[in-house]
């Protein structure tokens, strides 16, 4: 997933202005590994979850245009 984030914001398929947030998101999908979670004492919560998915539809939004 990294690798086709870079390349989508060498494209300016998505604004570089929003890559910060993309590398958040990734790092927030691999939450689902209990071990992370664990190590990284991160709790996913509503706050996250409203984060998370503000940065989906911002990239969702950048991929429709």
């Amino acid at each position: 997933l990294q690798d086709y984030i870079k390349v989508a914001i060498e494209l300016r398929i998505i604004p570089s202005s929003i890559e910060k947030h993309i590398h958040e998101l990734r790092d927030t999908r691999n939450l689902v590994h209990p071990n992370k979670q664990l190590r990284e004492n991160i709790i996913a919560d509503e706050s996250l979850y409203r984060i998370s998915r503000e940065v989906t539809e911002t990239v969702l939004d950048a991929l429709q245009r």
